[in-house]
């Protein structure tokens, strides 16, 4: 991106010529993912809390989203406690009063997601952390928030009707197929598999997360 940059100031193009073209880069390049576990009845969640522990899938959630935006519904962030640590959060409510808690809260009663805010690896730590929370009132206004702020990468993190609205929008998913047969109160939507193409394992190191591109019409 740098270089390109570089490019767009060589042509002697005005602030304002130069600032619109910047943002159709990042409009462009800007990759949007939903990131989720399911069963196969696609449960992803029971009286807002993670009906399932698997710690194998949380430190793959980390690995993937730290450092990228994460856009999620009021009900998943308050099932967290807090902002997730090295990502910009961006919260989605109707609510238009709402004011989150603050960013150091105490962590989700959830020992499930323990994963998510335990301490970084030594690599980890000495990247900037450049956590934050936003809050937005629609999905659009979260696209359009991280598409401003020059994101490459969002992921759609959830609940269930963030997905719902999502799934028409992103062009990658990540899906990790929970075994067994949990009950649950949340489901993802359903999709149509043949808009998608399964390209193998999101991560070499853990062959539970299938990456999903969308095809092209």
């Amino acid at each position: 991106m740098k270089n390109a940059e570089w490019r767009i100031e060589q042509l002697g193009l005005d602030n304002s010529l130069q600032f619109a073209i910047r943002y159709l880069q990042f409009a462009i390049l800007m990759t949007i993912s939903i990131i989720v576990a399911m069963t196969a009845d696609r449960v992803i969640g029971k009286d807002g809390k993670l009906p399932w522990h698997v710690p194998e899938d949380l430190k793959f959630f980390k690995r993937m989203t730290q450092g990228h935006a994460i856009i999620m519904g009021r009900k998943t962030y308050e099932s967290m406690g807090r902002a997730l640590p090295r990502r910009r959060n961006v919260l989605i409510t109707r609510q238009a009063d709402y004011r989150p808690a603050a960013l150091s809260v105490k962590p989700s009663d959830d020992p499930a997601l323990d994963v998510l805010f335990a301490p970084d690896d030594e690599s980890a730590r000495r990247a900037p952390d450049q956590t934050c929370l936003d809050v937005v009132h629609s999905l659009d206004a979260a696209i359009e928030l991280c598409r401003r702020r020059g994101e490459e990468k969002a992921f759609v993190i959830g609940g269930g009707k963030i997905f719902q609205d999502a799934i028409g929008r992103v062009e990658e998913m990540l899906i990790t197929r929970i075994e067994g047969d949990y009950k649950g109160d949340t489901f993802f939507p359903q999709w149509n598999s043949a808009e998608w193409i399964d390209v193998g394992p999101a991560d070499p190191t853990f062959q539970a997360a299938t990456r999903y591109t969308r095809t092209i019409a």
